[in-house]
């Protein structure tokens, strides 16, 4: 009963999932950005066709590869016991509708009948889409200027056009990865994520105040990325364990109540 409360609640994924996910999304951006560099190299475009360009070069290489270890392990789930799955997956399906018209579960749940109304789920996607795209802007920007230092001497396109593309593509995978999160209900992970996307932009504007040279001094670069990546890491780590502590005693609560009022039936 407990592994089904927790899968119906959509926590999906841990901390170290999240990190991988996260590590080949970063690879995966630097790759888009060589590859929007040797295309924009051979065009003739303006310096603003260029940012949107590169903005959504780097947005849907980061969109690939965010998703490639859960695409990855779909097909090979898929190949090794598709039809197992497929019986797995009805059981589990009638299983936890059954269980979803247990008024005592939805009370444990904190659910109540209509809450996943069309207000209510565009009122969620109305909040937690914008604050995405906020929290991945300034990581955006922090993230662009290690590919410009790297790699942007390799190509003539307008050194703005890449600078200014990649607030807007971190605004925009932040957009879409907290809409899908808020649509699986993965809110463990949407905690951490904020936080680490926080943690880096702590970091990025401590850094920034510092006046480090990170144009003209590699070391200069190499303490901005560090610090930016050690703030994201212990605030979303933070976030992760707080998250759990939390749920675990509100989970607590909730079956002591529980436990209460089967006590007073009996």
């Amino acid at each position: 009963m407990e592994d089904l409360e927790r899968r119906a609640n959509g926590e999906g994924g841990n901390f170290w999932e999240t990190a991988v996910d996260l590590t080949v999304a970063a690879a995966a951006i630097v790759g888009g950005y060589n590859l929007s560099g040797a295309m924009l190299d051979h065009s003739d475009l303006s310096g603003l066709t260029q940012e949107i360009t590169t903005a959504g070069v780097l947005a849907g290489s980061g969109f690939i590869g965010y998703n490639v270890r859960t695409v990855a392990k779909k097909v090979a789930s898929l190949f090794e016991s598709k039809r197992k799955k497929l019986k797995r997956e009805l059981a589990r399906s009638r299983a936890l509708l059954e269980i979803s018209r247990d008024p005592e579960f939805q009370e444990r749940q904190g659910l109540q009948q209509g809450s996943f109304g069309p207000v209510r789920k565009a009122l969620k996607y109305a909040l937690t889409v914008p604050a995405g795209g906020a929290l991945g802007y300034f990581p955006g920007a922090a993230g662009i200027l290690p590919l410009c230092v790297y790699f942007g001497n390799n190509f003539k396109w307008s050194v703005d056009a890449s600078l200014g593309s990649g607030p807007w593509a971190g605004a925009a995978m932040g957009a879409w990865a907290f809409g899908e999160m808020a649509h699986k209900g993965q809110y463990r992970r949407m905690v951490t994520t904020a936080a680490t996307l926080g943690g880096v932009i702590g970091g990025h504007f401590l850094t920034a105040a510092t006046n480090l040279k990170v144009y003209e001094s590699k070391p200069d670069l190499y303490a901005m990325m560090s610090i930016d990546a050690a703030y994201g890491a212990a605030a979303g780590l933070m976030a992760y364990k707080a998250y759990d502590f939390i749920s675990s005693r509100v989970k607590k609560g909730r079956d002591r109540g529980v436990e209460k009022i089967d006590g007073a039936r009996g």
